[in-house]
């Protein structure tokens, strides 16, 4: 009998790990959209301390997600989506309540270090542009270019090298825009999980 047993669970079929990707998608879309919200004035009171309590929400899941693309073999993605949730769940929600807190009790938290690792998280998005570009659907193309001059525009303006008031104005829409592409893709990647037709996204543009 034990024999039995062993065949059988050698014979077991082995469980395919499923694609994190929607979700990660959605993560970071709502994200993106929360700052879009913020930057543009829509939320009363201490909006700042609610987006890093939001962030620090997602930093767990945006963690495990990561994880389960390594556990794929997908070194690409796990280390750009690991990136993501250390910087906008950790240290974004850590730093973002620490601007909330010291909006109530008196103190700032300088934006010369703020900036930083956004801009360090944005050069990182390069080598993976160049790798997808050409498989990558023309909205995920532009999602991620995008966020790469998110990440890095705010470095230039806080140091003086852009003009901090058109620099901020172009960064806010970068936020809508990654969030419509992000919620368009993740929508796509959801149906065709589900075994549906996706809706178009546009051809590469390189070949």
């Amino acid at each position: 009998m034990e024999s039995v047993k062993i065949m059988s669970e050698r014979e077991a079929p082995i469980r395919k790990i499923g694609d994190p990707g929607p979700a990660l998608t959605f993560i970071f879309s709502m994200l993106a959209i929360c700052f879009w919200g913020n930057a543009q004035g829509l939320y009363s009171g201490e909006s700042i301390l609610a987006i890093g309590i939001v962030q620090l929400a997602c930093y767990v899941p945006y963690m495990i997600c990561s994880v389960m693309y390594y556990l794929r073999g997908d070194t690409l993605n796990s280390a750009i989506f690991m990136i993501f949730s250390t910087l906008f769940g950790g240290v974004g929600g850590g730093i973002n309540l620490a601007i909330g807190i010291g909006q109530l009790y008196g103190f700032s938290v300088p934006s010369e270090i703020i900036v930083i690792p956004f801009f360090c998280s944005g050069i990182a998005v390069v080598p993976m542009i160049v790798c997808i570009r050409k498989k990558a659907s023309a909205v995920a193309f532009l999602c991620f270019s995008a966020v790469v001059v998110f990440l890095t525009l705010p470095l230039f303006a806080t140091y003086g090298l852009l003009p901090a008031d058109s620099t901020n104005t172009l960064v806010k829409y970068l936020y809508l825009f990654v969030a419509i592409c992000g919620f368009y893709t993740m929508f796509n990647a959801l149906l065709v999980a589900g075994g549906s037709k996706p809706l178009p996204e546009g051809r590469p543009f390189f070949k």
